[in-house]
Order: C-alpha cells, then structure tokens, then sequence
C-alpha cells in the first residue's frame, strides 16, 4: 500500500489504526467540516491521531448486556451485575458470550479498566500501557459469572468459540439470564422470533467496572492508502463520505435494501441517522442506542500486547487455556459484522444504492 499498490480504501477495526499510521501505510484526510459534525464523538475521537484525521468513520460497535430482566437491566456495576445474576454457581446459565480470545478478553479488561476509573477519558489508553494486576480483579469477577456447578465454564473453554452461535440459541431460547455480544446479535435473536422478545428484551452497555457504566466504542472506519492518484483520491472520498451520510447510514443499518425485513441492528456513526424513517420508530434504536455516549478503544499497542494481556488476565484469574487459537478475534472489524448483509460487500452497496434511488 506505502509504494502505491493494493487496495485503495480498506474498513478497518480503529483499534489498528496507530499501528497502521506508525507504519506509514494509510494517507491522513481532509474532512469535510459538516460530515464531521454529524459523526458520533467517540467515532471523531477514534480517527484522530496527532491531531489529523486517518479515517472516515462508518460504523459503531460496543459490548452490550442483554437481558429480559429488570433487576439485572438496571446494573451499573460488576459488582451489581453479581448480585441480579447471583453468585453461587448452578446447572443453569447466569451468563454467556466467548471470552476465549487474546482480542476479546483483552478489550474486556480495558473495558472494566475504563469503568472503574474516576478520569475515564485517558484512561483506556493507559491501561494498554501500565497496568497492576489487582486490575484484573473484575474480570475474576465477569468471568465467574460463567461458572456452571458442574464446573463448566463455556465462555472461556472453546466451547462458545467454536460454537459461535450457541450464545444466541441459549438467550434466544430462554436458557440463560443474560448474554453479552455486540448489538448485531439482536438480529439472530429476533429473526423469526416473538413481538414479545421485542418488546422485553433489555440491553445496556456491559456493566463490568466499579465505578460508572460507560461504553468503550470500537469505530470501523474507512481508510486510503498513501500515493492515490488526483481522481482516485477525488472517487475515494466522494465514495467515504456517501458511506457516511444519514441516509446511507440508516439504509444499512435499518435493512433498507430489504424493505420489510428487520434491522441489522448495527450502530450508525451519524447522530442525524436516528431520525431516519427506518430507524424512528425502531424502539432498540431509540431507546438504548441513540443517546449512548462513551470513548473509543485505544487506537495503538493493543495488537502486539493483546496475548500477553490475555496470559496474565488468565493467570490471574487461575484458568488455564486448553487448545486455544488465540489468533482468532471478535473484533467488529474482523468478525463478520455485517450479519446477513450478504457475502458480497460491493454487491450489497449496489442493492442499497439502488434502493435508496427508488426510494427517492
């Protein structure tokens, strides 16, 4: 990409961005002043680096708590989460979601790192950087909340990384208390599901700090590389910044090449998306989604620490890792986001565009 070759734009996972921009390999941009806006405050955060501007932002993602309890609804804490889900493990689920990953534990305990903290605005990108283990305390906590009486732990012993739909199934069919996941997932969850499951299931940020319960975003952002042509940096941003506009926006998230169908249950970066028609009316939108509020992920280091946060974050908790890939990521950038946005990503924007001419 540096010499002028290779893909134009590429969507990446910000959490890369530092590293990729340290490298040399993607070109800073030149913003229009009224796209950037409209672009959700964490998502302006994430593609700062030094003052310029590396990316278009493009979608959203956060670990949320699902649930169709009040009670446990209403945590704001690790500590909280414990009491509405109860200590004591049993045969049944209290919680589940993979925690069988060098990137999601990981980001998990920069999560609870940045909720426990009283100056939470650099504090995510500290934890990266310095850290004591006593830090690691509430993932003891989270990750006891997977214990089964039987000794089982799904969540960090491969078996809810290898099946990955086995979280859903289990919240979807009733068998657990909670599941915590990207927003996305509601999508699998209300497919063919009950008017009563949308009308009663809850979601809030994932409650895993000690001292408020703010979201960490992760910002999949659109990047060039160095040395584009006049015309094709023209078509690449003309290209980023239709991505980014409200309508495009909600049409994506809200399934607007699939009228009738329900939402992908992605986050838009556009606060102006929220009042399109196909996400107005929509009450996970409105209520949980549109005025969340929070700071992104940090932006460098994670890639080459992330293992040896998941060795230490294990080792403290006392569990130790069996057949584990810890290649393997949830990260929104590398996790098939787009659930049931077909394989063919171009193909898709096509349907969408057209769509949106008809609509018109």
């Amino acid at each position: 990409m540096a010499d002028g070759s290779g893909y134009d734009i590429v969507e990446i996972d910000t959490v890369l961005l530092g590293d990729l921009v340290n490298i040399g390999l993607v070109a800073p941009q030149f913003i229009n002043s009224r796209s950037q806006a409209d672009w959700h405050a964490a998502a302006n955060m994430a593609v700062h680096i030094n003052h310029a501007i590396y990316g278009f932002p493009h979608l959203l993602c956060t670990y949320f708590l699902f649930t169709r309890d009040e009670q446990i609804a209403a945590a704001s804490t690790i500590d909280q989460l414990i009491t509405a889900l109860g200590d004591i493990p049993s045969e049944d689920y209290r919680l589940v979601g993979n925690m069988n990953s060098s990137w999601d534990l990981s980001l998990l305990w920069i999560n609870s790192y940045q909720e426990s903290s009283e100056s939470p605005v650099d504090a995510a990108a500290y934890a990266v950087h310095g850290y004591t283990k006593s830090s690691f305390e509430n993932m003891l906590k989270l990750t006891g909340l997977c214990n089964r009486s039987r000794g089982e732990n799904h969540c960090l012993d491969g078996t809810f990384k290898k099946y990955s739909y086995m979280p859903t199934v289990l919240f979807k069919e009733n068998k657990t208390a909670a599941m915590f996941s990207f927003s996305e997932k509601l999508f699998s969850v209300l497919k063919d599901g009950s008017l009563a499951d949308y009308n009663n299931i809850k979601l809030i940020p994932l409650p895993i700090g000690t001292a408020h319960n703010q979201p960490l975003f992760f910002t999949d952002a659109l990047v060039f590389r160095r040395n584009m042509s006049d015309d094709m940096l023209n078509a690449s941003r003309l290209f980023a910044e239709f991505m980014g506009t409200p309508r495009m926006q909600a049409a994506i998230v809200g399934s607007g090449d699939k009228p009738g169908s329900i939402p992908r249950y992605l986050l838009p970066m556009s606060k102006s998306a929220y009042d399109d028609p196909l996400l107005v009316n929509n009450r996970f939108y409105q209520t949980y989604f549109r005025n969340l509020t929070g700071f992104p992920f940090p932006t460098v280091g994670l890639l080459n620490t992330r293992k040896q946060l998941q060795t230490a974050i294990l080792d403290y908790i006392g569990y130790t890792k069996i057949n584990s890939n810890t290649n393997s990521s949830t990260s929104s950038s590398i996790t098939p986001v787009y659930e049931g946005f077909g394989k063919n990503l171009l193909t898709d924007i096509w349907t969408l565009i057209n769509a949106l001419i008809v609509f018109n």
